[in-house]
């Protein structure tokens, strides 16, 4: 209505640019809305793809870590040896001086007591000696066991690698994806 009472008839076609303009509006506003939750969910989906990044990035320095461990193995596994070889020299020399002391004991009895003395604490070392020999041994037996496991680990960390540095590219190529 008018000031002065008329009643205002609108044409038809404004009636209906009118319907079509508010559903354009509404469209719009649900589509933003929509916009807003896919905006969210990639904004979400790309911070799991950066966290998977650096455990990616974890996972790959691990593996280059272990690549170095069975040449390292392999070096105390010979230092190992070393060691087990110089204690059976030891074992060998502490029995040499023994014979010596019991031939020292038979010539001049007079030196009894503490020759005797001293030929039963070489024996003690010669039976410590002896044990240290065999702990070495196992110690070296143990260490070359580790290092024949870590020859198997490394191909599957090789694989490991592989597939990490694929899903990574992967991962990339999403996180570049609308």
């Amino acid at each position: 209505m008018t000031a002065t009472g008329e009643r205002v008839v609108l044409p038809v076609s404004w009636l209906v640019a009118l319907v079509g303009t508010v559903g354009m509006v509404a469209s719009v506003l649900v589509f933003t809305e929509h916009l807003d939750r896919t905006a969210a969910t990639l904004q979400v989906g790309v911070e799991g793809i950066d966290r998977s990044s650096a455990v990616t990035n974890d996972a790959l320095d691990a593996a280059a870590a272990l690549a170095s461990a069975p040449a390292s193995l392999g070096s105390g596994v010979h230092e190992v040896q070393a060691i087990t070889a110089a204690l059976g020299r030891s074992v060998e020399t502490l029995g040499e001086i023994r014979a010596d002391l019991r031939r020292l004991h038979d010539l001049f009895p007079s030196i009894g007591g503490p020759a005797t003395d001293a030929v039963g604490s070489l024996a003690a070392a010669g039976g410590s000696a002896r044990q240290a020999v065999a702990l070495a041994g196992r110690t070296a037996a143990r260490l070359e066991e580790v290092r024949a496991q870590l020859r198997a680990l490394a191909p599957l960390l090789d694989e490991t690698a592989a597939r990490t540095g694929r899903i990574e590219r992967k991962l990339r190529i999403l996180r570049v994806s609308p």
